[in-house]
């Protein structure tokens, strides 16, 4: 259950996909970010470059949410840090910024297939109310299956991206 600890965990993730499909990544690298007066010293969460020697510069953000209560406004105010910081990563250097954001819900313990019915409608409300690029997700059968202490569970992860102008 990696991808429910933090943010740097689930970059590593991505990280390591990047480099599976034959792309280039490297995590918290130093560079100057912002323009002009506003420029300091800083860290990119990930550095993506593919064989055509696109880069993208990555910004990432991890929050854990309810599947109750208005999870859109959470995901959105997620989303928003995460391109917000990628703006100020890129600067105005031609590199493509990308804000990310993982999204570990969690919920009562209950049967899979309610589990299952949920996060579709979850991701259903998600997919036309958020305004990403990209969403993908992940529900391990073990982490469906997996009670927490408190009576609660975690069924895996969101991560919804949106590329920067």
């Amino acid at each position: 259950m990696l991808h429910i600890n933090n943010e740097r965990a689930n970059v590593g993730l991505l990280a390591g996909a990047a480099w599976s499909c034959g792309n280039v990544a490297l995590e918290e690298f130093q560079t100057t970010k912002g323009i002009g007066t506003d420029e300091k010293n800083g860290r990119i969460d990930l550095w993506l470059c593919d064989e055509n020697t696109q880069e993208e510069y990555v910004e990432a953000k991890f929050k854990r949410m309810s599947v109750n209560g208005d999870f859109v406004k959470n995901i959105s105010s997620v989303l928003k840090a995460a391109t917000d910081d990628a703006k100020v990563s890129k600067g105005d250097q031609d590199i493509d910024g990308i804000g990310v954001a993982f999204i570990v819900f969690y919920l009562k313990a209950q049967k899979i297939n309610e589990i299952l019915e949920k996060m579709d409608e979850v991701l259903s409300t998600t997919i036309s109310n958020v305004d990403h690029d990209l969403i993908s997700w992940c529900f391990p059968e073990k982490d469906l299956k997996h009670v927490f202490e408190d009576g609660y569970i975690v069924p895996g992860i969101v991560m919804i991206a949106k590329k920067v102008k």
